[in-house]
């Protein structure tokens, strides 16, 4: 098995590091949840620069394009069926059923953007399991590039294994994301301020649960468990929720929504670093006891850097 280093950077990368403002992370939740919203931009500002870590984003692009365009003809397709099963689109018959009846066209409209942004998170999700092997070695090598190797050479039966882990995180964090879902689904029985409220509480659930995914691959290779992760997210929640909100935004723009899962894990990692960097992030033993000797007691990268 392969030997974690001690030193995750080398000089090059404290001299690069000490090139580097403020510590963003320390401020208000505002200023860390801005941070975060600005991720994703960074993430690909750092892959333009890097030609060979562009390069790993094709196969992933083209899986994730074949995805998104079978999601949204789901949303368009269904969409107007599901709302007719709770509310029968009205007679256009008199002045108020013309009334009624555009409402309900909107309504219908509305209930197919919000499934189109399920349908994507959901392809997100299972893109994110297809794709994991692709991502989880774009991450390792974007950290690589920033803190240093890991370990002294790379072993595949470690990666695998790393892999596997990620895999099965993926499908619990999905799991939950439906179980979420699935309750604030009956807001939209409330007409109009239903919908305005599952948008909201759907919004913000959908920011923290892409968030959480866009962290897995190095939390995975410090250890961290499942419940390990949603605790760490939930307590970086300001960034998370930026970085998850920006990475819904990114779906919806042309060309970008292509390409946005690597460049979102991309900007996780970037975030990753900096909570590393700045001692931000305590190791997985550390969750689970809530102490500072436990921090300690952890060591090297996975015990978190004090």
């Amino acid at each position: 098995m392969a030997k974690p280093l001690q030193e995750p950077g080398n000089p090059g990368h404290e001299a690069e590091s000490a090139d580097r403002p403020a510590d963003p992370l320390a401020g208000s939740a505002w200023r860390r949840f801005l941070f975060g919203l600005s991720l994703p931009w960074q993430g690909l500002r750092f892959l333009l620069a890097r030609p060979r870590l562009l390069g790993l984003i094709v196969g992933p692009a083209v899986i994730n394009t074949a995805l998104l365009l079978v999601a949204l003809f789901a949303a368009v397709l269904f969409g107007p069926g599901l709302l007719g099963l709770v509310w029968s689109r009205p007679e256009a018959q008199g002045f108020w059923g013309v009334c009624l009846g555009g409402l309900w066209l909107g309504t219908a409209a509305l209930v197919v953007l919000l499934l189109t942004v399920a349908g994507f998170v959901c392809v997100y999700g299972l893109a994110g399991l297809v794709l994991t092997p692709f991502l989880d070695y774009l991450t390792e090598r974007v950290e690589a590039s920033i803190l240093g190797p890991r370990y002294d050479c790379f072993r595949w039966g470690l990666f695998v294994r790393q892999v596997g882990i990620s895999i099965a995180h993926s499908l619990l964090n999905l799991l939950l994301y439906l179980l979420v879902m699935g309750p604030l689904l009956l807001l939209n029985l409330i007409p109009v301020a239903g919908q305005v409220l599952f948008m909201m509480a759907s919004g913000s659930a959908t920011a923290f649960f892409l968030g959480r995914e866009m962290l897995d691959g190095p939390l995975t290779r410090d250890g961290y468990t499942w419940r390990g992760k949603l605790k760490l997210v939930w307590r970086r929640r300001a960034e998370a929720a930026g970085l998850g909100l920006a990475t819904m935004a990114l779906l919806w723009l042309p060309l970008f929504n292509f390409v946005c899962l690597p460049i979102a894990v991309t900007g996780g990692t970037l975030l990753y670093c900096r909570l590393r960097e700045g001692g931000h992030l305590p190791g997985p033993a550390a969750l689970k006891t809530n102490s500072t000797q436990s921090r300690q007691a952890t060591g090297g990268r996975a015990g978190g850097r004090e």
